[in-house]
């Protein structure tokens, strides 16, 4: 199972990307089972706000979230393993978010595809941080090399 963040979703309700998940499937640059993919319920959050930020109509929002709850294994970011796991990386990770979207990962014991500077410059700190889990941060380059 893999975890995807937030930026990957964002192409489904219409904002473009540098970096294209989907594209790449479609491309056969990266070659993963969609039932592989899960995400945090607080992504569903994120894509929406950043939508509306960037004036996305409401009605391609609502479309696109609709398909990502469709096609993808949603977890909910209450989920009391998520929470434990957040409350600790929070200590090396400033944006809760992140530490939530992570936490699934590391609770699941998922991969975690993110672009995310911070979480990748702070891989060692949250490596040590959990010692007994595997722990495979992954951004889009990473994984089509690993692939």
């Amino acid at each position: 199972m893999i975890v995807l963040d937030t930026t990957y979703f964002l192409p489904i309700v219409g904002i473009k990307v540098r970096h294209d998940f989907f594209s790449a499937l479609e491309r056969n640059e990266i070659s993963i089972d969609l039932r592989e993919i899960c995400l945090n319920e607080i992504t569903l959050f994120e894509v929406q706000a950043k939508a509306a930020k960037l004036g996305v109509p409401p009605k391609r929002v609502t479309e696109g979230i609709d398909a990502i709850k469709e096609a993808f294994n949603v977890i909910p970011f209450y989920d009391p393993e998520i929470i434990r796991v957040s409350f600790k990386l929070r200590r090396i990770l400033l944006d809760y978010i992140d530490c939530i979207i992570l936490a699934t990962a590391i609770s699941r014991g998922c991969s975690l595809l993110t672009e995310d500077s911070n979480i990748h410059s702070n891989k060692q700190p949250i490596l040590r941080e959990f010692p007994d889990k595997r722990i495979d941060i992954l951004n889009l380059a990473e994984l089509k090399n690993v692939l």
